[in-house]
């Protein structure tokens, strides 16, 4: 069952933005993989999200990918002392280097080459990023979010969309997390104080029905 209210969705307001699905944390070969971590909770969202992919790209929805890199120049010592980074460089690489096929988007999730890429160095989508800019000068006012982990940069940019004045969604099938409770928490948390949280094929529902050449 969906969390939080459904919404008549305008296709031309909304977009949809697909959060870290890079090699490094979804591919086998990958740093976490490399690393002895189990990526089945990343690996396992890829084809839902291609599934929203093609639909929001067919029903003319904007798609924005947004990727995480880790650089000599854009680190600090909070950022390298943050608990998740503990095990950065046990293997003599950081995850996510920029330049490294572990920092590129899945094959499976490949951009066009009309979608921007939005490159981030902190867990928030937005901080210190264009897409603030990318959003309110394309007329976006609702964010549907999909993409790893939950708890993580996915609720972090969540927040900060919210405060930013943007209606969230996150599709629930289409994000995760390695820790199943967390994953629940973050949900149970974003449907309670900042958007609706609800199944891919929910929301894709009501995006067709903004589209009346679909109804049927």
């Amino acid at each position: 069952m969906p969390l939080g209210d459904s919404l008549l969705l305008e296709t031309s307001e909304v977009a949809l933005i697909v959060v870290d699905m890079q090699n490094d944390f979804c591919s086998k070969g990958g740093g976490l993989d490399k690393r002895g971590f189990n990526i089945d909770h990343a690996s396992i969202i890829v084809p839902s999200i291609a599934l929203m992919l093609k639909e929001c790209r067919d029903l003319g929805v904007k798609v924005i990918f947004v990727r995480g890199e880790n650089s000599q120049f854009t680190t600090s010592e909070t950022w390298e002392n943050r608990p998740s980074a503990k095990h950065d460089g046990s293997l003599g690489f950081r995850l996510i280097e920029p330049g490294t096929w572990g920092s590129q988007i899945v094959d499976e999730l490949k951009p066009l080459a009309s979608e921007p890429i939005v490159t981030k160095t902190r867990y928030s989508a937005f901080v210190n990023t264009e897409l603030p800019l990318l959003l309110k000068n394309s007329g976006v006012k609702t964010v549907i979010f999909a993409g790893t982990t939950t708890n993580a940069c996915v609720e972090t940019s969540v927040r900060d969309a919210f405060v930013m004045d943007f209606n969230v969604i996150v599709a629930s099938d289409c994000v995760a997390s390695p820790e199943p409770e967390l994953h629940e928490a973050s949900l149970k948390t974003i449907a309670k104080y900042f958007g609706r949280v609800d199944t891919s094929k929910g929301i894709l529902k009501d995006l067709r029905a903004s589209v009346p050449m679909l109804e049927s």
